[in-house]
């Protein structure tokens, strides 16, 4: 998302028009034990509408590798929208953060993420 607008009539909490941008998205790679439900989370700020979170999950394979796609960087991407200065990546009660670059959104390139071991 690019920009969210004001919601059309007052008091209303939904706005009334989105814009999204198409990005490869940056590739969030690392490890956990085979099975494991990553879970990854951003906060976004937009200049009009309400604050919300973009949140994305994948499960480790059977050798334990994880793949997330990420499509919201850390740094300014748009006037309209902030995002938080980091992605918080959590599986069950171990926690870490990840920056995301801009390049590494518009052109799909890997980011090493934590390892998460019992």
């Amino acid at each position: 998302m690019i920009y969210q607008s004001t919601p059309l009539r007052e008091g209303e909490a939904k706005p009334y028009c989105m814009l999204f941008e198409v990005v490869e998205g940056a590739r969030l790679t690392g490890r956990a034990d085979p099975g494991a439900v990553v879970k990854v989370s951003l906060g976004l700020k937009p200049r009009l509408g309400q604050r919300f979170t973009y949140s994305a999950r994948a499960e480790a394979n059977e050798i334990g590798e994880y793949t997330i796609r990420l499509p919201y960087p850390n740094e300014p991407f748009s006037p309209d929208v902030e995002s938080a200065d980091h992605y918080s990546v959590r599986v069950g009660k171990q926690s870490a953060t990840v920056v995301v670059s801009e390049a590494a959104v518009s052109e799909g390139l890997e980011v090493a993420g934590p390892t998460f071991r019992q």
